[in-house]
């Protein structure tokens, strides 16, 4: 365990952390933070926390740092994340609608024909060994 990390685990805790530990309802996320706290709890150090949840270090010392501020309801709780990406800056939009803006490109029906399968073919299926039908030959 690293230098200064002391996890004062009180029997109530203790119990709440079991109960998770041993929910199988539980989600997963929160059995294997319950799980670092007690073996952190029984004086495990850090490669042994590691061993036993297969998680990173940091990971583990994550845990023990949100238990000693928050206790058991830090361990439940995901922090919260602001929605969707952030809008773009409106310098940004207004360069990327400069440098389009400025030449203007014609696009012909052509260049998109590429995508669109022929009319002849039809999806390939694997499991039966099917071929796609092949083209009539004109006369």
């Amino acid at each position: 365990m690293r230098a200064g990390i002391v996890v004062n685990v009180t029997p109530g805790d203790r119990r709440r952390l079991e109960a998770i530990a041993g929910n199988r309802n539980a989600p997963q996320k929160n059995v294997w933070r319950a799980k670092i706290i007690l073996a952190t709890d029984e004086g495990c150090g850090t490669a042994e926390i590691m061993r036993r949840s297969g998680k990173a270090k940091p990971v583990v010392w994550r845990w023990q740092a949100r238990f000693m501020a928050e206790g058991v309801a830090g361990l439940t709780r995901d922090k919260m994340r602001k929605p969707g990406k952030p809008p773009l800056l409106v310098a940004t939009v207004r360069r990327v609608v400069d440098v389009t803006g400025s030449r203007h490109v014609e696009h012909s029906h052509a260049q998109f024909l590429w995508f669109r399968p022929e009319p002849w073919r039809r999806p390939q299926n694997s499991f039966r060994g099917e071929r796609p039908l092949l083209p009539q030959p004109v006369h």
